[in-house]
């Protein structure tokens, strides 16, 4: 009987046990902490977002009349302006041109001839140029021809795409009248100089490369600019995924080096007091990538750029290189539409940003830390004609003329502590280099005596 008792009031105890946990359950109501805004880590932006279009640009436009050629000077934005006409005049359907179409020294025409530092691929131009059919049967392009063609029933004007890689050229008529192409030439009548071809790379004779140089003196001018350095804080914070678990190393000899175990930043700095460029050198190891990137190597480094909106002053594609393992991307600054070629830092790295591609990811940049600021002055500089280039090369005994592959003018940028100046002047490339020739002032013609830097990708 007792036990029986016990057993009702441990059944009791239970119910009401479970009666208050219940009602504990449904007016429960938790103590939640207000946390407040979430922390905002704010960066300075380093410069701006740029399309294809503002990377690809023409190093030389040539206007062909007849036995004549001019080539346009690139100052004050003529290439960009120019690019916008044509880039807005519909292209219809491309068709493969015969022989007579081919690159030769001695065809004539009028026209408007369109060469580039690099090889363009050719879907790049549908986002250029307003084509009607998409379906472009080239896989690069090294030059654009615009050019009068009596035979078109349809169109005053056809254009012609070259690829040197490929040996090929295709053809279309265009919308571009002969009176827009004839106002097009006027407007540069008094910004332009006389040019004559040049064959340096004789190994094709059936698709040979055609040179510009100019065949006149010419009056150019230099610059000379104060420069804002880039913060590389910035760059830390825009490039780790975490910037709380970097840490930060002095190896030595001026070196940062920051890493979160992935990926790693240094900061260069030269060594002299009187130069104190600093320049970036990011690494990204993403590991083991088998699956290769259905976009280029220049798509994914523009998109890379942008993600941090990482562009400063004008630079240029110049050269592009893939492999299917170590993508490499070259861009090249440009001051009033020359390339800047050589500095007296003898680094290239100060003018030039670079990147290479590991399957879909960018795993090197490599760029300067500072921008143009503000124009200090302007200099006039007297260059001479192509002929006179001739025979200060015939007397440099470092220089072979069947071996030079290019030829042209750019600039010289010199770093003076807070300033840089940028001098035009004449520069030849061989075996992969670039060499600036003293030929101003009365110089020897000798070439200036300091450290090879190669170009591009070689």
């Amino acid at each position: 009987m007792i036990i029986e008792h016990v057993k009702t009031v441990i059944l009791w105890a239970l119910i009401l046990t479970s009666i208050l946990l219940t009602w504990l359950i449904w007016n429960y109501e938790p103590a939640y902490t207000d946390l407040g805004e979430s922390e905002y880590i704010e960066t300075e932006e380093i410069g701006e977002e740029r399309s294809l279009s503002d990377i690809i640009m023409p190093d030389q436009i040539i206007i062909h009349e007849e036995e004549n050629r001019y080539w346009i000077h690139p100052f004050n934005e003529n290439y960009e302006n120019i690019m916008e006409i044509l880039g807005s005049v519909e292209v219809s359907t491309l068709i493969k041109a015969g022989n007579s179409a081919r690159p030769q020294q001695e065809n004539t025409y009028e026209g408007l001839e369109l060469t580039f530092p690099g090889r363009i691929q050719a879907d790049w131009l549908l986002e250029m140029m307003e084509f009607k059919d998409p379906a472009i049967p080239l896989s690069t392009v090294d030059r654009i021809l615009f050019f009068v063609n009596p035979s078109s029933a349809d169109s005053d004007v056809s254009i012609r795409l070259y690829s040197f890689e490929e040996e090929e050229v295709y053809q279309a008529g265009t919308r571009l009248s002969l009176n827009e192409l004839n106002q097009l030439f006027s407007s540069f009548n008094n910004d332009r100089t006389a040019v004559e071809s040049l064959l340096l790379d004789t190994s094709s004779e059936a698709f040979p490369e055609i040179h510009y140089v100019p065949s006149e003196a010419m009056n150019m001018t230099g610059y000379v600019y104060q420069t804002k350095d880039i913060s590389p804080d910035s760059l830390i914070q825009l490039l780790f995924s975490d910037p709380r678990n970097v840490k930060m190393y002095f190896p030595g000899n001026g070196e940062q080096q920051y890493t979160d175990g992935n990926r790693m930043i240094n900061i260069l700095q030269s060594e002299s007091d009187r130069n104190r460029i600093q320049i970036l050198d990011y690494y990204h190891h993403p590991g083991a990538q088998n699956e290769q990137s259905d976009r280029s190597a220049v798509q994914t480094s523009l998109e890379f750029v942008n993600g941090h909106s990482g562009w400063t002053d004008k630079y240029i594609l110049e050269d592009w290189r893939e492999n299917g393992n170590n993508d490499r991307v070259f861009y090249r600054m440009h001051v009033n539409g020359l390339p800047v070629i050589r500095s007296g830092a003898n680094r290239e790295e100060y003018h030039t940003i670079q990147m290479s591609r590991t399957g879909n990811q960018i795993t090197e940049y490599v760029r300067p830390l500072f921008e143009l600021h503000e124009e200090l002055s302007q200099s006039e500089i007297s260059l001479p004609s192509f002929e006179e280039v001739v025979g200060y090369i015939e007397e440099d005994n470092t220089l072979v003329f069947d071996l030079i592959e290019d030829i042209r003018i750019g600039h010289y940028m010199i770093q003076r502590q807070s300033y840089f100046s940028f001098e035009p002047s004449w520069f030849v490339k061989q075996r992969g280099t670039w060499q600036q020739i003293n030929i101003r002032d009365g110089g020897t013609g000798e070439l200036i005596d300091r450290e090879a830097e190669p170009s591009g990708l070689e």
